[in-house]
């Protein structure tokens, strides 16, 4: 974790370039799950009688979030580096 919070993925931490690919690679899901999150946030006062049912959803909607992307980014850097960190020539 870093000191912001955000967690850091061992392909990522490979090489500054790594790195800069996995920020503008999550980018676009980081929003998308913000405002999934934001939703979510609303679950409890959207299903007030069923308390029990609305606030397992929204904890599962967090959960899921957290792993989707965290998949997501790391198979994609998994794709475009090798072990050193070094970009793959795809040809």
């Amino acid at each position: 974790m870093t000191r912001y919070g955000a967690m850091q993925l061992k392909s990522a931490r490979r090489s500054e370039d790594a790195w800069i690919e996995a920020v503008r690679f999550a980018a676009s899901p980081i929003l998308l799950a913000g405002l999934l999150l934001t939703v979510a946030r609303w679950l409890p006062a959207i299903f007030a009688g069923l308390r029990h049912l609305s606030m397992s959803s929204a904890s599962t909607l967090i959960v899921t979030t957290f792993l989707v992307l965290t998949t997501m980014v790391n198979k994609h850097i998994n794709n475009l580096f090798d072990q050193e960190g070094k970009r793959k020539h795809i040809f």
